[in-house]
């Protein structure tokens, strides 16, 4: 069992999202529930080829309600999304990624 100090020091999992039986022109969504609220600091979202455009959307008590859109990314395609050490961090318990994907011939995608 580490220490709090500790875990500072331990580099974070990595993940990896698989959408399957996508088809051109797709739009899909996922919501992250991160269990309480946090302080978002820092966010990396690999450049995808098959993606047209992607957007995140943040929240605490309801989406209707508090929410608001963190980032837009229109050229995901192309270049990674990067955003690090946020000023003042947004608290969230809620994340959603928006995707947008490009008109393609696969059927399975992964993120």
């Amino acid at each position: 069992m580490l220490l709090p100090w500790q875990r500072l020091l331990v580099m974070p999992s990595q993940h990896m999202l698989v959408i399957e039986r996508m088809h051109s022109g797709a739009r899909r969504f996922i919501v992250l529930d991160f269990g309480n609220p946090i302080l978002l600091t820092d966010l990396m979202i690999p450049a995808c080829s098959d993606l047209v455009s992607l957007s995140i959307d943040i929240w605490c008590h309801g989406e209707e309600t508090d929410g608001q859109r963190l980032v837009v990314a229109s050229d995901i395609g192309t270049k990674s999304l990067v955003m690090s050490d946020l000023q003042p961090p947004p608290v969230c318990r809620y994340l959603k990624v928006y995707c947008n994907f490009r008109f393609m011939n696969c059927h399975l995608l992964c993120l």
